[in-house]
């Protein structure tokens, strides 16, 4: 079936293309089009099933009404389930989301934002690495609204994040740990800057005057390849024997963590109690269940949304400290501690 097109709205309506057009683009008003031509207009589009080009109209005013959401692994239930809420809120402001998947990859990613930049997307939210600095802060540049989640990464300019109080939430969980009874306790992280979660293991052990023991914590590169993650975590377990509890950070190192503890027959609680800062099914699957201390999955996505609309609300606005939260997460006590 022939899209109905402007040309075809123009012939049925009576009127010349250019009426049509400024109508249907919405530019009636600048063009002192009177309301009840331009009611016509849209009564004889709507009759005929008329709808905009949105290639057209984004070429013609700049603006798609599009978002991107850009994270590592669209597959995991952390970022799928902000894609979904993000998604929902968008629709009633108007916008579509794309999301993409950099896959770890800081070149991957440097292609996801050529190709997005290609499409003239309206804003962006992103979960970022430090290797993608330069495009983020090219993006500010181009007064393209931006919002990190999950992970920060220090610009120049102000920007507008949403991440979780790392200190704080893996300050309670070893705090948790001293208090079930558990005295040398490790932690297991990955990323670039683990500096505040390190902070925070710490400073709950001086709290509870429990000396800090290097050996026992252990930072893997963002990225590594699952093979190389699996040697380091068993190599880890197998050099620390003497660990009471672990604390795994992370969707990949608290899911290999448990496999690799399953293959070197460590029973989890008896051999060695396991508090995982992350939220996936399987966790609640596992025999036994896992204790988690879960992001607020809702609360990040509504927050990032919410602040990007803002900013495209009003372009000209630079973010300030009402654009930035740093969310509390939850424990959930299971079976594994």
């Amino acid at each position: 079936m022939k899209k109905v097109s402007i040309k075809d709205v123009a012939r049925q309506a009576e009127v010349s293309y250019t009426i049509a057009s400024a109508v249907l683009g919405e530019r009636h008003r600048k063009l002192a089009i009177d309301e009840e031509t331009a009611l016509h207009i849209q009564r004889v589009a709507k009759e005929l099933g008329y709808t905009p080009n949105p290639i057209a109209t984004s070429l013609k005013s700049g603006k798609s009404r599009t978002i991107a959401f850009i994270v590592d692994d669209i597959s995991s239930p952390l970022f799928g389930g902000l894609a979904g809420i993000i998604e929902a809120e968008a629709r009633k402001f108007n916008y579509a989301v794309i999301c993409c998947s950099t896959g770890n990859s800081p070149e991957s990613g440097r292609r996801v934002l050529r190709m997005l930049e290609q499409r003239h997307i309206d804003g962006y939210i992103i979960v970022p690495c430090k290797e993608l600095r330069p495009e983020i802060q090219a993006l500010q540049k181009s007064h393209k609204p931006v919002v990190l989640v999950n992970q920060y990464v220090k610009t120049p300019s102000p920007i507008a994040y949403v991440i979780t109080d790392e200190y704080a939430d893996i300050y309670e969980g070893v705090r948790f740990l001293v208090s079930r009874g558990y005295r040398r306790i490790g932690l297991l992280t990955e990323g670039e800057d683990a500096q505040l979660q390190f902070n925070g293991y710490k400073d709950a052990l001086h709290a509870v005057n429990l000396t800090y023991a290097r050996k026992y914590v252990s930072k893997v590169r963002a990225g590594i390849k699952a093979g190389e993650l699996e040697t380091h975590i068993r190599q880890f377990l197998l050099d620390h024997r003497d660990m009471e509890a672990l604390l795994l950070v992370g969707e990949r190192i608290a899911l290999t963590g448990l496999q690799t503890l399953k293959f070197l027959r460590i029973n989890v609680p008896d051999d060695m109690a396991v508090l995982c800062y992350a939220d996936h099914l399987l966790l609640k699957l596992n025999e036994p269940a896992i204790t988690v201390i879960r992001p607020p999955l809702e609360e990040m996505a509504l927050h990032a949304i919410q602040l990007l609309i803002r900013q495209l609300s009003d372009p000209g606005h630079v973010p300030g400290a009402a654009y930035r939260f740093a969310l509390r997460s939850r424990l959930i006590v299971r079976e594994s501690v």
